[in-house]
Order: C-alpha cells, then structure tokens, then sequence
C-alpha cells in the first residue's frame, strides 16, 4: 500500500511537469493499459488470476462498464484536474471514486442506495470542503 501511494503521488507530480502538452485519452489509455500488464503479470506469479471461464457475457459486459465508468470516468477527472490544477488537489478524486462506483452499481445492477451510502458520501463531501477551505487559508 506504501508502493502504491508512492508511485501515485509520483505519477500525478510527473503528469504535471512533462506530459501536459500530450493528448489526455491516450495517456490515460497507456496509464491503465501498463497497470493492467503489471497486475496481470503479478497475478501470474502469485497465481491469483480470476477465472475467466467462469464469466459469462453479461458479467463480463457488467464489469468492463464499471470499469470504464468508475476508473475511466475517475482518471479523465484525475488528470484534467493535475493538468489544470494542482496535483494535491487533484487526489481529492480518489475520494470520488466510490461515489462514482455507487451510483454506477444502483443504475447497472440495480443494487440499493441505502442511509448508509449515503451518510458515507456526505462524509466525503464534508471532509473535501473541509481540506480544500483549509489550503486556501
């Protein structure tokens, strides 16, 4: 968990200072299609790859959709907010990704939003107001 939060903040900080000129899409594409690579290859070696034949159509349809709404949708945001702003700011998405996930898995899967999701994500809509108020003093 270190390593990733290590590679994230040094990935937004690198995104910010060389590759703001390239075109997002395609970053975002390379970017997600090297993670997977790695996480494919790690599978491999630790032997915990999914079990492909158990997927049907549907479910693979349904989980390429929640991945393309919930990371594509999150990384767009990500790095238009690095480019455009700064990189600290910009990991205030992090915090946005389960919202996202929430609401793609109630109007996908027709999974319930319960008080409890919801209280969650007032939470998170405080606890960002809160940060970003406190940086600008």
């Amino acid at each position: 968990m270190v390593l990733a939060t290590i590679f994230y903040s040094f990935g937004s900080q690198y995104l910010k200072k060389h590759l703001q000129k390239e075109d997002l899409i395609i970053t975002i594409t390379l970017s997600l299609f090297v993670g997977s690579l790695v996480g494919l290859i790690i599978g491999y070696f630790t032997h915990d790859l999914p079990k492909f034949a158990a997927f049907d159509v549907q479910t693979t349809l349904i989980v390429l959709a929640l991945g393309a709404i919930g990371s594509g949708v999150a990384h767009i945001l990500l790095y238009y907010m690095i480019i455009h702003g700064t990189p600290e700011f910009a990991a205030t998405v992090a915090y946005i990704i389960p919202i996202t996930a929430i609401i793609a898995s109630y109007l996908m899967l027709g999974e319930p939003i319960t008080v409890n999701l919801i209280t969650g994500m007032i939470f998170i809509f405080i606890g960002v107001y809160i940060t970003g108020r406190y940086r600008k003093n």
